[in-house]
């Protein structure tokens, strides 16, 4: 009898062992789904819930922008490269995001919050550092030049989208400004689509490439021609239209009223089915420059 009642304590002893093992586990589980339960700050899992918990916004839609930056990043290891190729938004979980070194990297970079350039080039760092003016990049800053990018490749998007349409109409002589909305038509140009709204305070390497891909087109020869140096001398700096041109306000009536002038010169001489592809390609050049010449935030 004994020897049955110490067997049955041993029986369950185990069994309490093994529910604790199984509830401890289950929470753990739970957890990275679940943003109510509470982590630890010192943890991956909280760092990503402290993340989710000043955005404001899902859990889901934190990891979405999470998997948008870090799949943008040029300067990761090429393993990783490779396996992040192989992911679908979709398969953007908690789990599986906090299984990579740069999204630990990118959560624990800064005890302060996150490090904005974690994830970004050594190439891109100084075009997002001459967006910001100088001015520290506090959380809402950061958030601020991500939405400042977003509506400009948006912008970007479509007047480029618009020179594609009209891939037929060029550009004639003395006609500069149509010569740079061509121009934007080559691959090297091309963002891949539009941005979401951004979440997470950390720039990414594909608004890198927006930003270097815009330097270029600015000091494109056309460029040059429709805006020189001698008529738009605040554009210019060290020999080339400064980026991001933080002039450009103070010059853009003036570069409307050149568009004006210049799709009317263009109109002259065309067929009657070429006019509205030229007036809407002003247009967009119009609504293009009146986006970029929104100011940065202040120092």
């Amino acid at each position: 009898m004994r020897r049955i009642l110490i067997a049955v304590f041993i029986l369950i002893a185990l069994g309490a062992v093994v529910g604790a093992f199984w509830i401890i586990k289950t929470r753990t589980v739970k957890s990275t789904h679940n943003p109510e339960v509470i982590q630890s700050p010192d943890t991956p899992e909280g760092q990503l819930q402290k993340l989710v918990i000043q955005s404001k916004h899902s859990q889901q839609a934190v990891c979405l922008d999470l998997f948008a930056i870090v799949r943008s990043a040029e300067s990761l290891p090429k393993d990783e490269i490779a396996h992040l190729a192989k992911l679908s938004p979709e398969q953007a979980t908690p789990q599986v995001l906090l299984e990579l070194d740069s999204i630990r990297r990118l959560l624990k970079s800064s005890e302060s919050g996150l490090d904005p350039y974690a994830l970004v080039s050594a190439t891109h760092r100084p075009l997002f550092e001459l967006l910001l003016n100088g001015s520290k990049p506090t959380t809402e800053r950061v958030l601020d030049a991500r939405r400042q990018i977003r509506a400009v490749a948006n912008a970007w998007g479509k007047m480029r989208d618009e020179a594609i349409k009209d891939s037929l109409l060029e550009a004639g002589t003395n006609q500069p400004f149509l010569e740079l909305l061509m121009a934007s038509r080559r691959d090297e140009f091309d963002v891949g689509g539009g941005f979401d709204d951004p979440i997470v305070p950390a720039f990414s390497d594909r608004e890198g490439r927006l930003l270097a891909g815009l330097d270029n087109w600015l000091n494109h020869e056309a460029a040059r021609r429709a805006m020189p140096s001698a008529a738009y001398e605040k554009l210019y700096q060290n020999g080339r239209i400064e980026f991001p041109p933080r002039q450009l306000p103070a010059v853009l009536d003036r570069v409307k009223a050149a568009l004006e002038i210049e799709s009317k010169r263009a109109s002259q001489g065309r067929v009657a089915k070429d006019l509205p592809a030229i007036r809407r390609s002003y247009a967009a050049l119009g609504e293009f420059f009146g986006q970029l010449s929104v100011p940065p935030p202040p120092r």
